[in-house]
């Protein structure tokens, strides 16, 4: 690398001294000085050429320089030929230097790369080790500074941590003995104790990396239509030039090849397509480290063109539009039991459960699994436990209906209900209170000011649960009472029905079957079932649903930054071709516009990560 700027620097000074001192001799000295120059700054270009010859790439854009070079050479325009090298390297320089500064800026993601961590031994000594080899259970360190590279819970009385680095935002979070720990998170106090509660590969960091790292090779359609546009762009405007040389002769009674082979390599010198080849990746690699900067991980440039064209979004409600913290608010009983019995049977039943209703009835007490005891959760419904020899059902109304139980005792509230059977007979209902996220509230509304046509809801919850979040969500629609296969439906149904794009909003393992179907599945907050960040396209690791605008925005940016590079490029080339055609243009000139509109659609390309 250094030699070719050494190479070039000389070049260039040679150059100017020449075109000051040289004579107007035209001799075959003069010929080997300008040869010797053209051949020090354009040696990488000319063995670039050789490489590709021999690979069969004889399109290239280093043959058709070379190619352009060599003709304005025999046609003894020496100075256009050397300044056709001199400005491609010119161009290259800024260019390597626009897109490094550019992965600059998002050398972020690069950062959560951890090398080692610090176990503590069961003797109190510490040991430096891989990541890799961290176990659950394992007692680690942290000191200021450090990111915390596996989820685990908190040993130490409290912390700060800084969670920028994962969610976008830069408010430090506070967290007290027993809370959970997210990897990615950075550690704000002088000492922290966590106890592993994965793998380090089973951790939310590791998982975040490695979708980064296969995003930058999942292509959007319209970058893989822009280089089968390049492949084939290429060899018509090389049969363009052949034409401009050869059809005169039939047409031009006074037919003078060196005006019109000048003419055909003017057109030549202008196909080159790096400002397409450049441009269009750069554009979707700054897009996917620009939403990773927010907490948006995108699993590949495609996404990002399907969001910009979306128009409908489906949220799923608990969880995603509510908050996970449920609150009892209330116990009903039947046939003789009390409350406490029915919360008792549902604590232990619900402990097999990770859903925010599980948590919330199990609450802080420790109702771990007990002799003869067993259980199996049906996702989105309900539980079926045994209970020494009581069969013990837990779940929705449509749940317990199925099972063959009466449960018209009860009317519809709005809160979220919770039935509770023992033995084939109703002997309770649990109220739970699902408060909504601040960042829902009115979000339908903003979301048609984007152009957003439809807005819903798709719930398992009771009817009049779901139509009080519509209403403050300002949804266009919602769906109540559905199964996790019933949400999948009504999105494929939407699909059929509309060529409209649709992004499925939703964090629990009932949702992955529903955001998979999607056009886009988004799975949203940082606690988000495994399940549905793996059948995602986008994680979006923060638990604000005003996120989605934001995914929203910043894509439609990227997307039309990609389309204004492409109509600049082609623009730019569409003129300089019409001048080379009308003679009116010359190759150090054509070459000079192909630079250029590479040049100005890098520094386009460069506003998104300001976005």
């Amino acid at each position: 690398m250094k030699l070719n700027k050494i190479a070039f620097l000389l070049a260039i000074i040679l150059f100017l001294i020449f075109i000051l001192i040289a004579s107007s001799d035209e001799g075959i000295i003069n010929e080997i000085i300008w040869l010797i120059l053209i051949l020090l700054a354009g040696h990488n270009v000319f063995l670039g050429a050789i490489k590709d010859v021999y690979q069969s790439k004889i399109l290239s854009e280093f043959f058709l320089m070379t190619l352009s070079t060599i003709g304005a050479f025999l046609l003894e325009y020496y100075e256009e030929a050397a300044l056709i090298m001199l400005i491609y390297n010119f161009g290259e320089l800024i260019q390597k230097k626009a897109v490094e500064k550019a992965k600059a800026k998002i050398e972020a993601a690069n950062k959560l790369k951890i090398k080692e961590a610090i176990r503590e031994k069961s003797n109190g000594n510490t040991q430096i080790i891989s990541p890799m080899e961290i176990e659950e259970g394992d007692i680690l360190l942290f000191k200021n500074g450090e990111m915390i590279c596996v989820d685990g819970e908190l040993l130490s009385e409290n912390m700060w941590v800084d969670m920028s680095s994962i969610t976008g935002e830069s408010k430090p979070v506070f967290l007290k003995k027993g809370d959970n720990v997210l990897s990615g998170s950075i550690c704000m106090e002088t000492l922290a104790k966590i106890k592993a509660r994965k793998k380090f590969e089973d951790s939310n960091i590791y998982k975040i990396l490695i979708e980064v790292e296969a995003s930058l090779l999942n292509k959007s359609k319209y970058e893989k239509f822009i280089r089968r546009f390049s492949k084939k762009y290429v060899p018509v405007v090389v049969l363009i030039a052949l034409a401009i040389f050869i059809f005169p002769i039939f047409l031009d009674g006074d037919y003078n090849y060196k005006k019109w082979l000048y003419r055909s390599l003017v057109v030549l010198m202008i196909s080159c397509p790096c400002a397409f080849l450049v441009s269009i990746p750069l554009s979707y690699f700054l897009g996917i480290g620009a939403l990773s900067k927010k907490g948006i991980i995108s699993k590949g440039s495609e996404f990002i063109d399907l969001i910009a064209k979306s128009r409908k979004v489906f949220f799923d409600k608990t969880g995603t539009l509510t908050k996970n913290v449920l609150k009892i608010q209330k116990v009903e009983a039947l046939n003789g039991y009390s409350k406490d019995q029915i919360l008792i049977l549902a604590k232990i039943a619900e402990s097999i459960s990770n859903h925010p209703i599980a948590k919330a009835i199990v609450g802080e007490s420790a109702f771990y699994p007990i002799d003869n005891f067993s259980a199996k959760e049906i996702p989105g419904e309900g539980i079926i436990a045994q209970i020494k020899d009581e069969k013990i059902l837990i779940g929705s109304k449509n749940f317990l209906k199925e099972k063959g139980i009466n449960i018209n005792n009860f009317d519809k509230t709005n809160f979220i209900e919770v039935y509770v059977a023992k033995n084939s007979s109703l002997i309770g209902r649990i109220l739970l209170e699902d408060e909504i996220k601040e960042g829902a509230k009115n979000l339908g509304e903003e979301l048609r000011k984007y152009k957003i046509k439809k807005v819903a809801i798709l719930t398992g919850d009771n009817f009049n649960k779901a139509e009080k979040i519509a209403r403050e969500i300002k949804a266009d629609l919602f769906y109540a009472e559905l199964k996790p296969f019933e949400k999948s439906e009504i999105i494929i149904n939407e699909k059929r029905n509309s060529k409209e794009k649709i992004i499925y909003v939703g964090d629990g393992l009932n949702d992955a079957v529903a955001i998979s179907n999607a056009d886009i599945g988004v799975s949203l907050g940082k606690l988000s079932s495994d399940l549905s960040m793996k059948a995602a396209d986008v994680s979006i690791l923060d638990d604000n649903p005003k996120k989605i605008i934001e995914m929203i925005l910043t894509s439609r940016k990227i997307f039309s930054i990609v389309i204004q590079n492409t109509v600049i490029a082609i623009s730019i080339k569409a003129i300089v071709m019409i001048f080379g055609l009308l003679g009116d243009a010359k190759i150090w000139q054509a070459l000079a516009a192909d630079v250029g509109a590479t040049i100005v659609v890098i520094l386009n390309s460069l506003r998104i990560i300001k976005t």
